[in-house]
């Protein structure tokens, strides 16, 4: 199945979240790598890399994953329009924050999160680090609560 989607990109624009408030001079400044200062890179995978950075504007240190499509004449990774659209809707105290994102000349996607120090593949890998059942179970419904709450708010 092809994981990829034609996006017009101006139409986007207008639509996406990020640029809700912003006047058309703040999108220019705002949503750009440029604003990012490269500190390090932190990993790679099947659908992009990941570097620390920190937002020039205010001394944030947050992760950039560029995620690049296979094809970019085909346009934009889906996986990650579908991961946009998620970040957007979910927002929890245990959900990674997505600050920024933006395209690139080169038809990649940039999105910007919150940089956290530890993933949860590396705590339930580590087996110093105990997770009981009330753990599981406490995570599960806090999860449950929000998404509740979301399609609460979808109804009203």
């Amino acid at each position: 199945m092809d994981s990829t989607v034609q996006v017009d990109f101006k139409a986007a624009e207008e639509d996406w979240f990020w640029l809700a408030d912003l006047n058309e001079d703040q999108q220019q400044q705002y949503h750009h790598m440029d604003n990012y200062k490269v500190i390090k890179a932190l990993g790679s995978g099947t659908w992009g890399v990941v570097h620390m950075a920190e937002q020039k504007g205010t001394g944030r240190v947050v992760a950039v994953k560029k995620i690049k499509s296979p094809q970019p004449e085909q346009g934009i990774n889906f996986t990650a329009v579908r991961e946009i659209k998620l970040l957007r809707e979910f927002k929890h105290e245990n959900i990674i924050e997505l600050v920024d994102c933006f395209t690139t000349p080169d038809v990649a996607v940039c999105l910007v999160y919150e940089c956290a120090f530890t993933d949860l593949k590396k705590i339930l890998g580590n087996k110093a680090i105990p997770i009981s059942l009330a753990d599981t179970k406490q995570h599960c419904l806090s999860l449950i609560k929000n998404r509740f709450s979301r399609l609460l708010e979808q109804c009203s």
